[in-house]
This record gives C-alpha cells, sequence and structure tokens, in this order.
C-alpha cells in the first residue's frame, strides 16, 4: 500500500510539473485576441518614423462599398510588451521590428530567435496557437526600404494565417455533419460542395431556360444577427452560351431581377485563380439603400459553365472575412463529370 502511495505521488509531481513546463514555454497555450487585429512592437522612436507605413500595409484598406481596413493595428512598445509576457506574447498575430541596435528592448526580443542574420523571419505557433509571428531587423539606413519592399509579403503572411484560422473553425468538427446535404447536391445537381456548419439551402430553383440555380445561406441566432452571407451557384447548359465581362454582367444582373431583389452588380476587377475567372465587384441596391462586397467565378465544365456568386450584408461591420469564409468554402467546389 505504501508504495502504490508513492506512486500516486510521483504521478501527482510528474503531472504537476509538466503543467508547469507548459505553461512556461507557452507553446501549446491558447492564443487569443480578435481575428483582424495585428500587434506591432517596436521601439518608440522607429514607432514615430515608421508608424504609418505599416499600418498602411497592414490596413490594407477596401471599398466594400464604404472603405475599411483589413486589419486594425495596435502597438506595444517593447517594455510592455516584455512587462505583460503571458498577454502580449499569447496574440494571434504580432509583428516585431527592430534595427542593429543591440541596446533595443524590441532587438533583444528577436535576437532570442535569430542570431545574427537580417531580414524578414516568420514563426508558426512560437508562444501560443493558432499563431503568425513576424519577425524584421535591418540596419536603421535600410530598414524603410525593406519594408516598402516586403510590405505585399508582410501583409500576405498575416492574411494567410487569418485565413488558415477561419478554415480551421469552419472545418474543425470535419464534413460529416453536411454529409447527407452534401450527398443530395451530387446527387441532384452534379457538383460537390462541402458546407460548414450554420450554412443551409436557403432556395432551390428548377432548371429552368437552360439553367438553374442554388442559394445557400448562413443561418444562425445570436451575435452575428446583422451579418448577413449568401452564396449562390447558377449553371447554363447550352453549349453556344458564352461569357465575356459585359454579357456576364449583364447575366448576373438579370438573375437578380429573380433572385436577389434587382441588386446591380458592378465589376471592378478580373483574374483567374484556381477555381476559375475570379470577378471582385460591388453589390447594390438603390431602393433598399443596401450594398456590399460581391464576389464570383466562371467555371467552365465539359457540358456546363457555372457561375458561383458570394456577397455579404453587414452594415456598420468589417466584411473582409465574412468574404474570406464564403471564399474559403467557394474553393471546395468541385463541378462532376
Amino acid at each position: 500500500m505504501k508504495n502504490a502511495g508513492k506512486y500516486k505521488l510521483y504521478l501527482y509531481c510528474a503531472l504537476l510539473a509538466g503543467i508547469f513546463i507548459l505553461n512556461c514555454t507557452g507553446g501549446t497555450r491558447n492564443a487569443f485576441g480578435p481575428r483582424d487585429v495585428v500587434n506591432v512592437v517596436m521601439d518608440e522612436q522607429l514607432w514615430e518614423i515608421y508608424g504609418h507605413q505599416v499600418k498602411s500595409i497592414l490596413w490594407d484598406t477596401r471599398y466594400y462599398p464604404s472603405f475599411e481596413h483589413v486589419f486594425d493595428v495596435e502597438y506595444s512598445p517593447p517594455g510592455r510588451f516584455r512587462e505583460n509576457r503571458t498577454d502580449f506574447f499569447r496574440r494571434h498575430y504580432l509583428l516585431i521590428i527592430s534595427t542593429d541596435d543591440s541596446q533595443s528592448p524590441s532587438n533583444q526580443i528577436i535576437r532570442e530567435h535569430i542570431a545574427d542574420s537580417f531580414g524578414l523571419f516568420h514563426f508558426d505557433d512560437l508562444w501560443a496557437s493558432p499563431q503568425k509571428v513576424v519577425m524584421i531587423i535591418q540596419p536603421e539606413s535600410e530598414l524603410k526600404e525593406f519594408i516598402e519592399d516586403h510590405q505585399q509579403e508582410i501583409f500576405d503572411l498575416m492574411f494567410q494565417s487569418a485565413s488558415n484560422r477561419l478554415y480551421y473553425m469552419l472545418y474543425k468538427q470535419g464534413d460529416q455533419y453536411q454529409q447527407k446535404l452534401q450527398q443530395e447536391l451530387i446527387s441532384q445537381y452534379e457538383f460537390n460542395l462541402k458546407l460548414p456548419q450554420y450554412y443551409v439551402v436557403a432556395q432551390k430553383f428548377g432548371i429552368a431556360d437552360s439553367g438553374a440555380v442554388i442559394s445557400v445561406q448562413h443561418m444562425r441566432s445570436g451575435s452575428h444577427n446583422a451579418v448577413s452571407r449568401y452564396f449562390a451557384v447558377f449553371w447554363r447548359t447550352d453549349s453556344n452560351f458564352k461569357f465575356d465581362l459585359d454579357s456576364f454582367t449583364n447575366y448576373r444582373n438579370q438573375l437578380a431581377e429573380v433572385y436577389f431583389d434587382n441588386d446591380i452588380l458592378t465589376v471592378n476587377d478580373t483574374y483567374t485563380d484556381s477555381l476559375g475567372l475570379r470577378i471582385e465587384g460591388i453589390w447594390q441596391n438603390p431602393a433598399n439603400r443596401q450594398g456590399g462586397p460581391w464576389r464570383g467565378w466562371i467555371v467552365e465544365n465539359q457540358d456546363r459553365i457555372f457561375l458561383i456568386e458570394t456577397h455579404v450584408f453587414s452594415p456598420g461591420n468589417k466584411k473582409t472575412f465574412y468574404l474570406e469564409e464564403l471564399t474559403i468554402i467557394a474553393n471546395t467546389f468541385e463541378a462532376l463529370p
């Protein structure tokens, strides 16, 4: 019995030691903070010089159809960062910038992880998870130009990390809970689409005039009531139907007369991505004084041309990551032969 008691005591001590080690390393602790805030750590004199440049990169201001920042920026002096290590080291997105001044507090933070090199470095889950930490260290005479030359990389690292986190939140429970709906789409419409929880097929329209449509909407009560996220799939089967940008815009606005309460689409940009021809625009409803960001794709299959469209209505709220959520779902689309 004494040996059993000792064994329990050893086990208890080992458990406490394990918890202590995990808390000290911080690598397995949960990160926290808003999904659209980057914490920037740099010396105060550098922030005075380069702060606006850094903020402009992370803001990446967009028009949806009011102006909004993709990321908000919170500045943290290195001293405050070190004093509140448990707090600041666990933020989702950290950008730490320093010069080669070895007396600089931000330099000392970076040199704990990067011994002698200069440049841009990034780490996943360095102090918490999920987390992206980007570190920049350069001689002061080269810092401004270096930040300018790497502004797209800085933004992309943060945005991709936010997108990865969003993907995890959408699909962390796997596809099983939507498997029945997924099979219905495959059997009835011959395309695959992985819909996360809280997305439902709101409307199904029968085939008419060589075309058809289903409309999917995010349906969840609670804090996101003011956010409407819409996803629709249209398709045409007539082999002579071809899209150019003008005919596409006209066709989509004709569909809107039937399905979207006479919304008007204004196209801002087009380019090709992995899904198809991607179209960026703004939808507006002058009669209802509504509008928001719109993103769509034209996907050509063997015997059908698909128009996938997404749009967000969220007055008074930022819309970038709701649109990104719909983009993640769109990229699960697969037309079956």
